[in-house]
This record gives C-alpha cells, sequence and structure tokens, in this order.
C-alpha cells in the first residue's frame, strides 16, 4: 500500500514538498543495533516483493520513499540519497536509492553507476 501511496504523491506533490517530508528526523525509539538491523532488513524484503507484486511500475524513487516511511516508523534512521549520470546519446538518468546505518536497501543494485548529487536527510551520512 505505501509503495501506491507513494506513486500518488510523486505525481501530486511538487519535490518541495517531498524533499520536506523527507527531512522529517524518524521518532525517537529506543532500538538496539539488532533490532534496527532486523527491522531494515524486513522492510527491505518487504518492498522489493511488493514492487514485484503491484499491478502497476514501481520507480526506484517510490520504492525509496515508501521504504523510508517504514523505516521512520519504526525508528530507524535511513537516507534517500538520488544520483546522475549520463545515459546513451547523452541523455541525463536519474536514480533513487534509500540507505541505513551504512547499507543500501532499495535501488542498490546500480547505485554505484549513479554520481550522488543530493541525500535527504541532508545531515545524514
Amino acid at each position: 500500500m505505501l509503495l501506491l501511496s507513494a506513486r500518488v504523491a510523486l505525481q501530486i506533490w511538487h519535490f518541495k514538498r517531498i524533499a520536506a517530508w523527507l527531512e522529517i528526523p524518524e521518532r525517537s525509539v529506543a532500538r538496539n543495533e539488532p533490532d534496527a538491523d532486523q527491522a531494515a532488513f524486513a522492510v527491505g524484503r518487504a518492498i522489493a516483493i511488493a514492487s514485484r507484486r503491484l499491478p502497476v511500475f514501481s520507480t526506484c524513487f517510490t520504492r525509496a520513499l515508501a521504504a523510508r516511511s517504514m523505516l521512520r516508523r519504526r525508528g530507524v534512521p535511513a537516507a534517500v540519497s538520488f544520483g546522475l549520470k549520463k545515459g546513451e546519446g547523452g541523455n541525463l538518468l536519474a536514480h533513487a536509492w534509500l540507505t541505513t546505518r551504512g547499507v543500501v536497501l532499495t535501488g542498490g543494485d546500480v547505485a554505484h553507476e549513479y554520481t550522488k548529487v543530493a541525500t535527504f536527510p541532508r545531515d545524514a551520512t
């Protein structure tokens, strides 16, 4: 359901609004390292499975937004990064991926091919 919500949000909201939402920190939930890692892994798997089963196409950006929302609810810090690269014929291609605790959860399969241009929240490493 969150993948569909993210897709709708991308169609009706201006990027400024989405960027502001991405800057909102996760709620303070005391988590120990294994619990946070387990939650992050479960979210990554859920997003991958749901994106394959949806009747509509989900983009890297919708997957990153949905995963960010799920992790925020669980109190696990995460960051959405955006990258660019030149494609065939010189056209510009964009990609989004989500990282948490140094692990790429969504979009990691091709993230290394892109030059990172922005990360939200901005103070994320």
